[in-house]
């Protein structure tokens, strides 16, 4: 899967998309690395959400 999303992510259609909506994305070297980015994504939206108050409807 990793290859496949490096692979989408290179395209200049997908980053012009991307781009049109404001998303800047570069390729991970490694699954590791991937997991590890959207780990510390996870836990920093979760604080930012919780020091908001934010609650689901």
């Amino acid at each position: 899967v990793h290859g496949v999303i490096v692979q989408a992510v290179k395209t200049p259609e997908l980053r012009a998309r991307l781009g049109e909506l404001g998303i800047e994305l570069t390729a991970s070297a490694s699954p590791e690395e991937a997991t590890a980015f959207v780990r510390a994504e996870v836990a920093r939206m979760a604080k930012l959400v919780k020091e908001a108050g934010i609650k689901a409807d």
